[in-house]
């Protein structure tokens, strides 16, 4: 049996979080985050959820998952290559808007998802999830369109999350 470490715990965890960035995790994990959104905001409302705690939740999850990555990189220590290629996600994000929007699209489906499988939904959770799907699909277009696209060489490959 090989002993668990808090090297070995950090290095899985890096893993983990590498992973979750990649094709075809990191859409999934974004579906999975648009499809709980509405659940978990139900699970801790005392009533129905009603458009402004949906998308106040909304919001709120996307600042969080701008924060978290944030602190968990300042509070763990990931290898260099790790830290390396999330600084070269973070000055694409910067330079790119469409690389950031094109994440909506996959919290969409997710949020779109919940709705039909589970609806009668509101007029308010299908127009959220419309527009995160119309955006999203808009930001996705213009990434694959864009001039600064990484081209699919070497470990930039990964950066482009699929495109091109």
């Amino acid at each position: 049996m090989t002993k668990i470490t808090a090297s070995n715990a950090v290095g899985m965890m890096e893993s983990v979080l590498v992973r979750l960035e990649e094709p075809p995790f990191s859409q999934i994990s974004r579906i999975l985050i648009g499809f709980l959104l509405q659940p978990a905001v139900a699970r801790l409302s005392t009533r129905d959820v009603a458009a402004p705690s949906l998308i106040g939740a909304f919001l709120g999850t996307l600042v969080a998952l701008r924060i978290l990555p944030a602190v968990l990189r300042k509070l763990l220590p990931f290898s260099q290559p790790t830290q390396t290629r999330w600084a070269e996600r973070r000055l694409i994000a910067k330079r790119y808007d469409s690389y950031q929007w094109q994440k909506l699209l996959w919290i969409g489906i997710g949020l779109g998802s919940y709705a039909v499988l589970f609806g009668p939904a509101a007029r308010s959770h299908i127009a959220l999830a419309a527009i995160c799907l119309v955006s999203g699909l808009l930001g996705l277009i213009a990434w694959r369109w864009s001039d600064g696209v990484p081209k699919r060489r070497g470990a930039q490959a990964s950066l482009t999350h699929g495109s091109r």
